[in-house]
């Protein structure tokens, strides 16, 4: 009996904003990746979905958008290369021999969420990644549960109040900020005083450049352009979160974000 894949790779992606990085799918199927989201207790997972989301209210981008549709696409691509017997050498970790020589990261994960993956899973995305010299950026909402992803994910949070949970447990987090967000703040405290940074490519991608003015008169400044340039969300970046103004549905057109 074949084994199913817990996640599937694409090389390349065509996301705007990533830039053309390899990411991961959580789930072999449309049906396994909505699982992933269900186990992780997402509050952006719409109703039609299973989820707690309303429609009106914030709501999953992926789920909503062009998202379902690359799932979509995707799954159909799997299932076709199976039959050719070309499944991991298109979908599996071998695909990351066919990314672009400028990817500096691997993106887990543009739908699903990666903390349904197994330990063994876990290990192996980390090692291939490490092997072709790729930071990790990610996001996990159920972070309480994946303790293998740690220190290497972000924990995807509701508030800043959570963003402070989730730090005191060792995480760096991310989080959407509130509706008290000026856009022209590039900074932000939590409820315990921690600085956080917003997206830089949500303040001024124009510019293609932010600076931020981090403690004791510190400046850092990062690629404001696509995140395979900017890196902020991976690892081993400071400080422990970062802000991004919500991207939902429901929230375009509001005039703040």
């Amino acid at each position: 009996m074949t084994t199913m894949p817990e996640f599937l790779v694409t090389p390349i992606s065509s996301n705007s904003k990533t830039g053309p990085c390899p990411q991961v799918t959580i789930g072999h199927n449309v049906e396994t990746c909505r699982q992933s989201c269900l186990r992780a207790g997402c509050p952006l997972l719409p109703v039609k979905l299973g989820g707690p989301a309303e429609n009106g209210g914030p709501t999953c981008y992926s789920w909503n958008g062009t998202g379902r549709l690359g799932l979509l696409s995707k799954m159909k691509g799997y299932l076709h290369a199976e039959v050719k017997g070309q499944a991991e050498d298109r979908y599996g970790l071998s695909a990351l021999q066919h990314r672009l020589a400028s990817a500096k990261m691997i993106r887990i994960s543009d739908i699903g969420d990666p903390c349904a993956l197994s330990d063994t899973a876990v290990r192996a995305l980390r090692e291939a990644a490490a092997a072709a010299n790729l930071f990790i950026v990610g996001f996990t909402h159920g972070w309480r549960q994946a303790p293998l992803w740690r220190g290497i994910l972000m924990a995807s949070v509701g508030s800043l109040d959570e963003a402070d949970e989730a730090i005191d447990a060792g995480w760096r987090a991310a989080v959407v900020l509130p509706s008290t967000w000026s856009p022209g703040d590039k900074t932000f405290r939590t409820p315990k005083g921690r600085r956080g940074v917003v997206c830089p490519s949500m303040i001024d991608k124009a510019k293609g450049r932010v600076t931020y003015e981090l403690r004791r008169g510190k400046k850092v400044t990062v690629s404001a352009t696509q995140c395979n340039s900017c890196l902020i969300c991976r690892e081993d970046w400071k400080p422990a979160v970062v802000g991004f103004p919500d991207h939902s549905a429901a929230a375009r057109g509001s005039a703040w974000r």
